[in-house]
C-alpha cells in the first residue's frame, strides 16, 4: 500500500471489457478476461511522488509479475529540492502506462518453509529501547499518523530517555549530526549541528522503520511492573482509657489591630501588546528591550523572558532567529515601528517551533530570502501566532512549497490590519501553509492589504487562471 492511499488511482482498459476498470488503493475484486486480450493499464499519483509501496497485480492474468509507479520524487539526486535542479513533476500527478496480455498462467508453487527473523542490525540505546530499522516510525501500513515532538539533541542517549519519560510515546527515531540530511532543518537542527530527535506519541502499534535514510527507528517495550508492596504492619494495640478533659483554657487577649493593607500597585504602561500573559505593561525581568541584533538574540534565548520591547530602529539580521519549543512570548514595538531586516540573504527571519504562544506587533520585516524552505519572513512551525499592525515587504521564498512572506506548517495564525507588498514565491507569493489528516492547522486574515505579491505558476495539463495580485482580505 501507498504511505499516502488516497494518492494512487489506476485505469484499465483491455478487449472485451464494456467499460474500463477503475481503483485506487487498496483494492480488491473479481473479473474476467479471455485469453489472448490485450490490455492497457494506466497508473497516476495525484501528489507527484510515486506509488511509495503500492503495486497493480493480476495473478491470473499476469503471473507473478506486477506494475508500480515511478519512485519518491520530492529531492534531487544532490538532496536540493526540485526547483534548484529543474526535475519538475506534472502538476496535479504523475502518469505511467502498462501494457500486456493475459496468459493462462501455471499454478502457484507451495511457499518456502518460513525462515526466522534476520536479528536488528543496531544494540538497543536503552533496556526498554527496540530496534525497528533504518527511517521514521511506521505501524504496518503508513507513518504513524500521531502526535509529533521534535528536539535538537546531540546523542541518542539522549532521545531514548526523553521518550520514556513522555506519557504515551510508543517510538523515537533519531539522525545524528553526521547522518542528518541538510535540507531537513525546519527546526534549526543543522543550522545548530546537533542530531533531530522525533517521539511519536499516541497508541498506535510500531512494527517497523519507514526507509528514510539518515533515521533509525526504535520502539518502547512496556514499563516493567512495579514490585509488590510490602505487607501491612499488624494493627496497634487498643488506646488505653480516655483521661478526663484538661480543665478549660483562660480567654485569650485582644487582638492587636489590623495592619494596613498593602499600597496599590502603579497602573500598567500603555504598550500594543496588553495580554496579562506577556507582562508588556509592566518592568521586570520578564521585559527584555534590546538596542542591538546581539542583544534580541540574547532576549530569545532567555526562558525567563515573555516580552520583548525593540526600539524604532533598524535590527540587520545575520542569521535565523528561532522561538524555542513551548515558549510564552511577545515581540513588540511601542516607540514606533522596529524593523527586521533580512538583508536579501536570511530567511526565514523568524521561526516559532511547536508548541509556542507568540504575538507580532507593530513590526516590519523586509527583504527576507529562504531557499530550499518556505516563508520569507515568518514560519509558524505547529504554534500560535498572532500578527498585528505588521508589514512585510521585498521577502522572497523557493522551497518546496513557498509563501514569499509567511508559511503557516499545521498551526494557529490570526493575522490583523496588516500590510504585504512586494513579495514573491515559486507557490503562495504573499502567505501559505500545509496540513495533514489529523492537524489540519488554521490561518484568519482580518483587514490586510496586498499588493504586488507573486507566484510562479508550475506547468498544468490545462491553462491556469490567473493569480491575484491585489487586493483587500477583511
Amino acid at each position: 500500500m501507498d504511505l499516502w492511499p488516497s494518492e494512487v488511482e489506476w485505469e484499465l482498459t483491455c478487449d472485451g471489457l464494456d467499460a474500463p476498470i477503475k481503483g485506487g488503493s487498496p483494492y480488491a475484486a473479481t473479473h474476467a478476461l479471455p485469453l489472448g486480450a490485450s490490455c492497457a493499464l494506466k497508473m497516476v499519483d495525484l501528489y507527484g511522488d510515486g506509488w511509495q509501496g503500492a503495486y497493480w497485480s493480476a495473478p491470473a492474468w499476469t503471473g507473478n509479475e506486477s506494475y508500480s509507479l515511478g519512485t519518491y520524487l520530492q529531492w534531487c539526486p544532490d538532496g536540493t529540492s526540485l526547483f534548484d535542479c529543474g526535475m519538475h513533476w506534472p502538476y496535479g500527478g504523475v502518469l505511467e502506462t502498462a501494457s500486456f496480455t493475459v496468459a493462462l498462467q501455471p499454478p502457484s508453487p507451495p511457499p518456502p518453509p518460513g525462515e526466522p527473523p534476520a536479528p536488528p542490525s543496531a544494540p538497543p540505546v536503552t533496556a526498554r529501547s527496540i530496534y525497528l530499522g533504518v527511517g521514521y516510525c511506521r505501524d504496518n501500513d503508513v507513518w504513524l499518523a500521531e502526535e509529533h515532538v521534535t528536539s535538537c539533541l546531540d546523542t541518542v542517549e539522549e532521545c531514548a530517555p526523553r521518550c520514556e519519560a513522555t506519557p504515551e510515546c510508543a517510538c523515537f527515531a533519531y539522525a545524528t549530526p553526521a547522518s542528518l540530511p541538510a535540507n531537513d532543518d525546519v527546526e534549526g537542527c543543522v543550522t545548530a549541528g546537533s542530531g533531530r530527535c522525533q517521539l511519536y506519541i499516541g497508541s498506535a502499534v510500531v512494527t517497523q522503520g519507514s526507509g528514510r535514510e539518515g533515521y533509525r527507528a526504535y520502539r518502547l517495550a512496556p514499563a516493567p511492573r512495579p514490585p509488590p508492596s510490602a505487607p501491612s504492619p499488624p494493627r496497634s494495640p487498643p488506646r488505653p482509657p480516655l483521661q478526663p478533659p484538661a480543665p478549660p483554657s483562660p480567654p485569650s487577649p485582644p487582638s492587636p489591630p489590623m495592619a494596613p493593607p498593602p499600597p496599590t500597585p502603579p497602573p500598567a504602561q500603555p504598550t500594543a501588546v496588553a495580554d496579562a500573559r506577556f507582562g508588556c505593561g509592566y518592568p521586570g525581568p520578564h521585559r527584555a528591550e534590546p538596542d542591538s541584533t546581539d542583544a534580541l538574540e540574547r532576549a530569545l534565548d532567555d526562558s525567563v523572558v515573555t516580552c520583548i520591547r525593540l526600539a524604532p530602529v533598524v535590527y540587520a539580521l545575520l542569521s535565523r532567529l528561532f522561538v524555542p519549543d513551548g515558549r510564552t512570548l511577545a515581540i513588540v514595538a511601542d516607540d514606533g515601528q522596529a524593523t527586521l531586516d533580512g538583508g536579501g540573504s536570511v530567511g526565514p527571519m523568524l521561526t516559532s517551533l511547536p508548541g509556542t504562544d507568540v504575538v507580532l506587533a507593530n513590526l516590519r520585516l523586509r527583504n527576507g530570502n529562504c531557499t530550499v524552505c518556505n516563508g520569507g519572513a515568518v514560519y509558524n512551525n505547529q504554534g500560535t501566532m498572532e500578527m498585528r499592525t505588521c508589514t512585510f515587504d521585498g521577502n522572497r521564498a523557493h522551497g518546496v512549497h513557498g509563501g514569499g512572506a509567511v508559511w503557516n506548517n499545521r498551526g494557529m495564525m490570526v493575522m490583523r490590519t496588516c500590510t504585504f507588498d512586494g513579495n514573491h514565491a515559486s507557490w503562495a507569493g504573499a502567505i501559505g501553509g500545509q496540513g495533514s489528516a489529523s492537524t489540519m492547522g488554521t490561518m484568519e486574515v482580518h483587514d490586510c492589504t496586498f499588493t504586488d505579491c507573486s507566484a510562479e505558476v508550475l506547468p498544468c495539463p490545462s491553462p491556469a487562471p490567473p493569480s491575484a495580485r491585489d487586493g483587500t482580505l477583511g
